[in-house]
């Protein structure tokens, strides 16, 4: 049985904060719901530029045919 995935193994950060986001309706306006936003776009962010950097591990390099 697997208990966990790609993102939850590469991004704890952006569940973690995304969870904590979705709890503002029951905390009734908690003035720390900025902060974890920002953790949490900062997550996201960090693991978009990741996805990217692996898929184009070097520099793009044109050879003429």
């Amino acid at each position: 049985m697997n208990v966990t995935n790609w993102m939850l193994d590469r991004a704890p950060d952006a569940y973690l904060y995304g969870s904590l986001i979705a709890s503002a309706p029951y905390l009734q306006e908690d003035s720390r719901l900025t902060v974890w936003a920002e953790l949490y776009a900062s997550a996201v962010a960090a693991l978009n530029a990741g996805g990217r950097a692996g898929r184009w591990p070097g520099k793009l390099v044109m050879h003429n045919a």
